[in-house]
């Protein structure tokens, strides 16, 4: 029951590296853009659009995260990570709710 215990702690700590406590509205706003950089690193890994060396790795409970990287040297990845941080803008400044 302790090592459970200890097991799900472990799991807690590991999600709230990636995605923190969101309970203050900037808090919120960093989830947010974590999970928008996740979710689109995801459907463009999984649809084939960038090649193998646009994305690092990152585990989370056990689970590979692809996540896009800027430092991989390709100017199309480049100009889409750009892109997202125009919507983490938007975010920022309340426009998407």
């Amino acid at each position: 029951m302790a090592q459970s215990m200890m097991m799900a702690q472990d799991t807690m700590q590991e999600w709230k590296t990636v995605f923190p406590e969101f309970a203050t509205l900037e808090g919120s706003c960093l989830f947010i853009k974590k999970l928008i950089a996740v979710s689109v690193s995801f459907i463009t890994y999984v649809r084939g659009i960038f090649p193998e060396e646009a994305y690092g790795e990152r585990l989370l409970n056990g689970m590979r995260l692809k996540l896009l990287t800027e430092d991989c040297g390709i100017k199309g990845v480049s100009k889409f990570i750009d892109s997202i941080r125009s919507c983490y803008d938007a975010v920022e400044k309340k426009y998407v709710r």
